[in-house]
C-alpha cells in the first residue's frame, strides 16, 4: 500500500489505492498474470477481520510476545 500512497495512515484504504491495489495483485512479482487473485484477496480478508488484528491489539504486549 506504501508504494501507492505513501501517506497511508492506517487500514482504511480510499477507492483509487484499493483500485490500484488490486490491479498490482492481478500480476506476479515478474509480471505475469497471476493465477489465482481471489486466493491471495482472501487471505488479505482473513487477517483484516482476525479479532487479534484491531486497535487493542498493538496494546496487548502479552498476546504478541507469546
Amino acid at each position: 500500500m506504501l508504494q501507492i500512497n505513501p501517506d497511508q495512515a492506517d487500514v482504511r484504504l480510499a477507492t483509487y489505492v484499493a483500485a490500484q491495489w488490486r490491479e498490482r495483485l492481478a500480476l506476479t512479482p515478474a509480471g505475469k498474470p497471476r493465477r489465482d487473485v481471489h486466493s491471495l484477496l482472501f487471505r488479505v480478508r482473513a487477517f483484516y477481520r482476525d479479532p487479534r488484528f484491531d486497535a487493542g491489539a498493538a496494546e496487548a504486549d502479552c498476546f504478541w510476545a507469546s
